[in-house]
């Protein structure tokens, strides 16, 4: 019983002796810990590094505009030492390039370096300007003389010579003919524009009769029968129609003549009433003829000329307009340089003969003014005269098409 007692308190004492040690052990352990804490601390305290605020590290600016150095902000041991910022490196904004920006930020006994880079870039494209016309008509067989152009830059100035032109125009042929005009600037932006070119058929020393105000059962029949007999085709700018003239003006197409259009009414107060009045008065009659014939004719004289001035009693610079909105519609639009005077002062077959032969040039198109309004007796008197005239002395005749170049008037409303 003594031994028991004794073993087990010794035991005790073993166990109380093992924990106190324990307890010092990691009371030790600890303090090693704090201890190397503080001194990790202090440490990283005294040799932490500034904190900088300096936005994007790599900038780009276009080329030729301001650039500002707002500098970079620091601070250390939350003081701010941004005016302690050493900067250095220049940005020179006229050229392209890159450009180094050095800040250098004081750290213990010396300085922590950061960089910036900065791009000056070129993004703006030049500028292309065509010389000349963006639409440009050449004759047939005649040489085409290019315009060139004007290429500027912002950066590059004048860079004219580096444009290049793909496309060629061939004579030839009548056609229309794209070309397209690029050039390229040192940072290879790139401009392109395109100039239309359309070869049309020669007609210099061609004439090309037109009638106007028809068809009548009278005088368009007759007009035919002399245009067939001397194997000539002619262009028949008409007005309105009823059911009793169709085969006239289905004739007129079969015997391989243009159908114009003149309009539905030749009533100045009503054709020049408005610019839609106008256009209606057109489009209207276009589409009757469509109608009948299949032929969507796109040819039209306006009543009195492009330059007419009765049409500004009714609606002022309705002229210009209305030319105007009519092209850019891909109508055309004809008048005539030479006048027979049929409606006006010419009396006699004579008077008409004398009118359309004088004013004939072998060095240009001719176009002649007539009408085939019931009971015009001295145009159909004169016109195999006329023709006989013409084709005596070197003159082609020809109607008038789409390829034909336009013979017009300065307007003068």
């Amino acid at each position: 019983m003594e031994v028991r007692e004794y073993v087990q308190r010794d035991n005790t004492i073993i166990l109380e002796k093992s924990k106190k040690i324990i307890k010092i052990k990691l009371f030790n352990l600890i303090l090693i810990f704090l201890v190397i804490a503080t001194i990790l601390g202090i440490l990283s305290y005294v040799f932490s590094k500034p904190k900088v605020e300096m936005g994007k590290y790599v900038e780009n600016i276009e080329v030729n505009t301001s650039y500002e150095e707002n500098g970079i902000k620091a601070k250390r041991h939350k003081k701010d030492i941004s005016d302690q910022v050493i900067i250095t490196g220049e940005v020179d904004t006229s050229k392209v390039g890159e450009y180094k920006v050095s800040y250098k930020v004081p750290y213990l006994h010396g300085f922590v370096e950061y960089n910036k880079t900065i791009n000056v870039v070129d993004t703006e494209s030049p500028t292309l300007e065509l010389k000349g016309e963006k639409e440009i008509e050449v004759l047939q067989n005649e040489k085409y003389k290019e315009p060139g152009v004007i290429a500027n830059d912002n950066y590059d100035g004048d860079i004219t010579k580096n444009a290049k032109v793909k496309g060629k125009v061939d004579t030839s042929k009548i056609g229309t003919y794209t070309l397209t005009y690029k050039v390229a600037d040192s940072s290879n932006n790139e401009t392109y524009v395109e100039r239309t070119v359309n070869v049309v058929e020669n007609n210099k020393g061609t004439i090309y009769l037109t009638f106007d105000d028809g068809p009548t059962l009278d005088s368009t029949p007759k007009i035919l029968d002399i245009l067939k007999e001397k194997n000539v085709q002619a262009t028949f700018f008409i007005i309105n129609y009823g059911p009793e003239k169709e085969e006239i003006i289905k004739r007129e197409i079969a015997e391989g003549h243009t159908i114009g259009i003149h309009g539905y009414s030749h009533t100045y107060s009503e054709v020049y009433n408005s610019v839609e009045d106008c256009i209606n008065n057109f489009t209207s009659l276009q589409e009757k003829l469509k109608q009948l014939t299949g032929v969507d004719s796109k040819i039209i004289r306006f009543p009195g000329g492009s330059s007419n001035t009765i049409s500004r009693k009714y609606c002022e610079g309705i002229m210009s307009c209305v030319t105007q909105k009519m092209t850019e519609n891909g109508y055309k639009y004809f008048d005539w340089n030479i006048s027979s005077e049929d409606a006006g002062g010419a009396k006699t077959k004579e008077d008409v003969y004398n009118n359309v032969v004088s004013g004939l040039r072998k060095d240009r198109a001719n176009v002649v003014l007539m009408h085939d309004f019931s009971g015009n007796t001295k145009t159909l008197d004169a016109l195999s005269d006329i023709i006989d005239y013409g084709l005596a002395n070197g003159y082609t005749f020809k109607c008038i098409t789409e390829s034909t170049p336009v013979v017009t008037h300065n307007v003068q409303n």
